[in-house]
């Protein structure tokens, strides 16, 4: 019993160095998901290592999600889902410069520029010139895009479900958890690698540990 405790005060620390913040709740939670993935049968291909199937993974499921989220598109004046993803953060924040607006939807400015020229031209944005900087221009909702985006949320949502699938509360709990972690790594190295070759981008993400 006393080794099984020391077991467990030992894993609650290790949890919290990688978890800063987290509860006690968060690491039952943890616990309990762990334990019934255990016990559950799971299919591990040894001609990959566990990062190559993490990326692996997380791509297929980037692919099935845009696969539903086209059907929510069906019928309306969008591209992809990265025209969604833009009026989501034009619906989060009034005007953002047209720069801040592609750097936080993470794509290449040409990419971006033409994504904004799309929905410029659907009528569900609009250029505003910037009272700070006339070199830059400022996008806003029209009252046609947000009217739109509230239309689609309730879809979205279905897709979530779909995406979601049958995983049990403690496995999204998990999973909430471990991709949170993964995406808050990326968003920190984001501003730095973007500009840095795959050998510079590795010693980046080498160096946070």
């Amino acid at each position: 019993m006393e080794s099984q405790l020391v077991h467990l005060v030992n894993s609650f620390h290790a949890y919290a160095q990688q978890h800063p913040g987290a509860s006690i709740e968060d690491f039952c939670r943890y616990q309990l998901a762990i334990s019934n993935l255990d016990s559950q049968k799971s299919i591990i291909r040894e001609d990959f290592s566990k990062n190559v199937l993490i990326s692996i993974t997380l791509g297929r499921l980037a692919r099935f999600a845009d696969m539903y989220t086209k059907k929510v598109l069906e019928h309306l004046p969008l591209s992809n889902t990265d025209d969604i993803v833009y009026l989501m953060i034009l619906d989060r924040q009034d005007s953002p410069r047209k720069s801040e607006l592609i750097q936080q939807g993470l794509s290449e400015f040409s990419t971006g520029v033409e994504i904004i020229r799309r929905l410029l031209h659907a009528g569900l944005v609009e250029e505003l010139p910037d009272p700070e900087d006339r070199r830059s221009k400022r996008i806003r909702l029209t009252d046609t895009g947000r009217s739109l985006l509230y239309e689609i949320y309730p879809k979205m949502g279905a897709v979530a479900d779909i995406v979601a699938g049958s995983l049990q509360e403690q496995e999204k709990d998990l999973l909430i958890q471990i991709l949170g972690r993964l995406d808050g790594l990326h968003q920190e190295a984001y501003q730095t690698v973007k500009t840095k070759n795959l050998d510079e981008t590795a010693g980046v993400f080498a160096a946070m540990g």
